[in-house]
C-alpha cells in the first residue's frame, strides 16, 4: 500500500483507525524538546546511548503532533497514563485510542475512537539468532508454516509473524504477560481474526499493513471497526 506523505490530519469518525507511518529523525533536542511533556524528557534520560535517546524524543514529538491534531491543545500538555502492562492512554474524556510502536529509525502509530488499537514495526535486518526463536514465539502451526523457509528468505515473515502477534497483544494491553506461542497469527498478510484465550476468550482484528524494503508493519484493533487508512506522516 503506497500513500502520500502529509501533515494534514483527517477528521477521525468512530469504528476508523489512522495508522501513520514515520521516519525518526535525528533533531534538536530543544525543537523536541518544544513539543514533548516534561515526563517524556524525564524518560529519555534514562536512556544510555545518544542515538536512542534522540530516537525516543523524535517518536514521541510525532506522536504528541499527531495526538493533538486529533483532540486538540497544545502537544507537551497532555499527559500520558499507562495501564498495568504499561500500554499508554489519555484521559478518557477525549474518547481517543492509541498505540505507538517504533523500530530502527522507523515508526507507526495508530489512532482509533470506539476501539481498542495496537500496532508493531519492525525494521528489516537480519539478526542473529532469530530462527533459534521459532520455538519460543511461534504457535505450532506458524512453527510448521515456517520450518521449511530458506535462511536467505526468512527474515521477512518471521517479523510478519511477530508484528502480527505483538499488535494483537498490545491491542489487549496485555503485553508479554501472556507467551506468545499460545497465540497464532500465522505467517500471511492478510486480515483475519485471532483468537486469545488469557486472561479471558477474546478475538481480534489483525492486518499487516505492509511489507517493504525498510520494514513490516502490523495493525490489531479489538473490537468492531469499518476501515483503517494508513498515512505517512511528513516529518
Amino acid at each position: 500500500m503506497r500513500v502520500a506523505r502529509t501533515r494534514r490530519v483527517p477528521e477521525l469518525a468512530k469504528g476508523e483507525v489512522h495508522a501513520w507511518r514515520f521516519t525518526l529523525r535525528a533533531r534538536d533536542h530543544a525543537a523536541d524538546a518544544g513539543a514533548v511533556h516534561e515526563d517524556d524528557l524525564a524518560r529519555a534520560r534514562r536512556f544510555v546511548f545518544e542515538r536512542d535517546r534522540a530516537r525516543f524524543l523524535s517518536a514521541r514529538s510525532v506522536m504528541r503532533e499527531l495526538l493533538s491534531a486529533y483532540v486538540g491543545g497544545e502537544p507537551r500538555q497532555h499527559a500520558i497514563l499507562y495501564g498495568d502492562h504499561g500500554k499508554p492512554h489519555v484521559d478518557a474524556r477525549f474518547g481517543i485510542a492509541f498505540n505507538m510502536s517504533h523500530s530502527g529509525d522507523h515508526g507507526l502509530i495508530a489512532f482509533a475512537r470506539g476501539v481498542e488499537v495496537g500496532v508493531d514495526i519492525e525494521e528489516i535486518a537480519a539478526r542473529e539468532g532469530m530462527r533459534a526463536l521459532v520455538t519460543t514465539v511461534m504457535s505450532p502451526r506458524e512453527q510448521a508454516a515456517i520450518r521449511d523457509i530458506p535462511d536467505a528468505a526468512f527474515c521477512v515473515p518471521f517479523l510478519t509473524c511477530w508484528t502480527r502477534k505483538e499488535a494483537c497483544l498490545k491491542a489487549l494491553g496485555i503485553g508479554l504477560s501472556v507467551e506468545p506461542r499460545t497465540v497464532s497469527v500465522g505467517i500471511r498478510t492478510t486480515r483475519s481474526r485471532v483468537k486469545i484465550s488469557a486472561p479471558r476468550p477474546v478475538e481480534v482484528d489483525v492486518t499487516s499493513l505492509f511489507q517493504d524494503e525498510r520494514s513490516v508493519g502490523a495493525l490489531a484493533v479489538a473490537g468492531a471497526y469499518r476501515r483503517a487508512r494508513l498515512l505517512d506522516w511528513a516529518a
